[in-house]
């Protein structure tokens, strides 16, 4: 088996980090994008008064219908178990932006010490995450020829991998019509924004992308400020206590109240943007895709707000479909929605047809990594 026709396949985001051979149908490691000292299992306690039996009765109450079956959380119970991280470094610094030192340290220690990948014989095809710097993608080109010795590369940004997994994972799941192909809204949840992907004849309308500064960071970051009193333990709260704290589906109504307004707003405004005999065929077919912002009350409340929200603005639609992957009863969706960047990159890297669109090391070393790629586009260089 030659290792060149399976290429490495990482998919960094600010909030988690999706590492594994494109021969798997899943990666191989899901991983916090962190680094730390050591970790330790932390009990949180909280107070029993913070629950509420109704949804939306108090903007300081968790409420129990929005527990996660899923996750089996007895309202019963007192407490929790969470891991908490010790001496915890973030290379996607919110305040600072991208610490390179810190994200080539973390590639590093999971690729050749955890996961023993000799990178010397394995291309690699990274995703371009939310929000990244403009030069990330010559940045990283020159860590992974220079640093890890990789024989090829490529970098692709996660809207345009995530948009060709739904679409080659759920072929018939996007309203189709005869003139028109494939159409259809895709709001992908990432740590630092959600994005509405408008999707037109099977294509993402770049041009046209909605970004919402509502993210899961900043959704924490709310939870963290208000509930951080109702919960005891024998060390303080962390910030990223609330995130492994909200993964137990505890803040789900609260989550879904908070974020559905911007959504709806936001999915509205960019499907006016778009030609505009594509609006009610856009409005038509919404798809959440994402992380752990992400619940099981999400679709159910939003498309109620988005019938109303459409009424006031005076469109008219019937038959709504609202889809959430990330949060399907479906294993194989549920799948596609969490990790949908990943499995397109996947699909990119082993697909006989595309692998020839990574950049050589001799390349590389002939034009240097921005050039490289500004002579491709010019149609000088062509792809290994």
């Amino acid at each position: 088996m030659n290792p060149f026709d399976f290429p490495i396949v990482i998919d960094t985001g600010q909030f988690q980090t999706r590492i594994g051979s494109s021969i798997n149908k899943l990666p191989q490691i899901i991983i916090d994008t962190i680094l730390f000292e050591k970790i330790e299992v932390k009990e949180i306690n909280f107070d029993k008064k913070i629950f509420s039996d109704k949804l939306g009765i108090s903007e300081h109450c968790i409420e129990t219908k929005s527990l996660s079956s899923s996750n089996n959380w007895n309202p019963q119970k007192k407490s929790l178990l969470v891991n908490d991280y010790q001496d915890i470094t973030h290379p996607f610094n919110y305040l600072d932006g991208l610490d390179w030192n810190l994200l080539e340290t973390f590639w590093t220690d999971i690729i050749s010490r955890e996961m023993c990948y000799d990178t010397t014989m394995c291309p690699v095809l990274l995703s371009e995450p939310h929000n990244a710097p403009f030069d990330f993608q010559d940045h990283s080109m020159e860590f992974f020829f220079e640093s890890l010795s990789v024989p090829s590369f490529n970098c692709i940004s996660q809207e345009l991998l995530s948009v060709d997994a739904v679409q080659r994972g759920l072929p018939n799941i996007f309203h189709k019509s005869n003139s028109k192909g494939s159409v259809g809204i895709i709001v992908h949840f990432g740590d630092s924004s959600i994005r509405i992907l408008p999707i037109a004849s099977g294509y993402l309308l770049s041009d046209y992308i909605g970004i919402i500064n509502l993210g899961g960071y900043s959704i924490t970051n709310s939870l963290f400020d208000n509930f951080k009193t109702n919960f005891k333990s024998s060390s303080p709260i962390t910030h990223k206590n609330i995130d492994s704290i909200k993964s137990y589906g505890i803040f789900d109504g609260i989550i879904t109240k908070m974020a559905i307004p911007y959504i709806c707003d936001e999915i509205i405004s960019v499907a006016r943007k778009c030609p505009v005999d594509y609006l009610r065929l856009l409005l038509k077919n919404i798809i959440f895709i994402g992380g752990s912002s992400i619940n099981s009350l999400l679709s159910t409340y939003f498309k109620n707000y988005f019938k109303i929200l459409l009424e006031r603005n005076n469109i008219s639609i019937d038959d709504i479909q609202v889809i959430n992957l990330s949060n399907s009863s479906n294993i194989e969706e549920k799948i596609l929605g969490r990790c949908s960047t990943w499995l397109g990159g996947s699909y990119f890297a082993k697909n006989s047809g595309l692998v020839g669109h990574f950049f050589n090391k001799e390349q590389y070393e002939e034009y240097g990594s921005c050039a490289i790629r500004r002579l491709f586009d010019q149609g000088v260089v062509n792809t290994a």
